[in-house]
């Protein structure tokens, strides 16, 4: 068996494992649940829910930003129906396909392939390296200090175009593909970081009204709030072989939030969180496929008159 598929088949494991016991801490402790259950403030589940989606389309947005940096002529819903559609591709084993979803879906509207995969690295690059900021906190208490802090300061050189220019490259080479070499200002790219700052703030901001939600007197700040949710995200992220982060995330999220409300609760707000941020996400890809559409795109197949392009704003 090659390394790489025992590799695969551990994450898928590990993700697997950590739902279980999750589900199983959830049914263990129903009885108490259930109370929870009747007194959820569903006031806040929808202003999380509407949380959410501002959210992603505020990531949505510094892409778009991005792509007009680097030249690209399409606008702002075309951008946001792209990302939105694409989003389903995360949730098959690999973290590739959103960006096939990505590259297939701008080059239909008009958008070159180097520059629509460099706006999509660089936004990834930037956003993790934003999130880390974030998690810093976090991160060194339960991992070596020492290395949290030399990770993150190797992960803010990627913040200098120049570096960032390396490390696409280096993409460039073990993937085989061309990767367009960016011409963004240093002053530009920090820019962007604060923006993918204030956008996972915004995260914090409606995981706060989920845990709110059922715990109005938690005792969570956003800022605490932040650090949970981007943490979990950012370890779901990079386990590469688990569809969406699926177990990952769920599970982080619980042990974090564990430490401050019994482990059933934090089990069940992990798993509640999946399906509202889901909600969210499915929400924005319905409002894609229907703007594709009607721009004559098929996400399935190509369509005629496809290749006429997208008009910028």
């Amino acid at each position: 068996m090659k390394l790489k598929s025992l590799i695969k088949i551990l994450f898928l494991f590990l993700a697997v494992t950590i739902i279980y016991f999750l589900f199983r801490n959830i049914y263990t402790n129903w009885s108490q649940l259930k109370g929870y259950a009747v007194k959820i403030n569903y006031l806040y589940v929808f202003l999380a829910y509407i949380t959410f989606v501002i959210a992603n389309i505020f990531m949505t947005g510094i892409w778009y930003i991005l792509l007009r940096k680097l030249s690209a002529k399409i606008n702002l819903l075309s951008s946001i129906a792209i990302w939105a559609v694409s989003t389903l591709g995360k949730y098959i084993p690999g973290k590739g396909w959103q960006f096939v979803g990505i590259v297939y879906l701008s080059k239909m509207l008009g958008v070159k392939y180097e520059t629509s995969i460099a706006a999509s690295l660089i936004g990834q690059i930037l956003a993790v390296v934003a999130g880390l900021i974030i998690s810093f906190s976090i991160l060194k208490t339960h991992l070596p200090p020492v290395f949290v802090t030399f990770f993150i300061a190797l992960s803010l050189l990627f913040i200098y175009p120049v570096f960032l220019n390396k490390l696409l490259k280096f993409l460039g080479r073990i993937t085989g593909k061309k990767i367009l070499e960016i011409t963004l200002t240093t002053r530009d790219t920090i820019l962007v970081t604060l923006l993918y700052f204030l956008a996972w703030l915004v995260f914090g901001v409606a995981f706060n009204f989920l845990t709110i939600s059922i715990l109005p007197a938690s005792g969570f700040h956003i800022i605490d709030s932040a650090k949970i949710f981007v943490s979990s995200y950012l370890l779901g992220l990079f386990a590469i072989f688990v569809p969406g982060g699926l177990g990952i995330r769920e599970g982080v999220m619980a042990y974090l939030l564990g430490k401050d409300i019994p482990s059933y609760l934090a089990s069940f707000i992990s798993v509640y969180a999946r399906l509202v941020v889901t909600l969210a996400e499915l929400s924005l890809t319905t409002f894609g496929i229907f703007y594709l559409k009607n721009k004559g795109i098929s996400i399935v197949r190509k369509s005629k008159g496809s290749d006429n392009g997208d008009r910028s704003m």
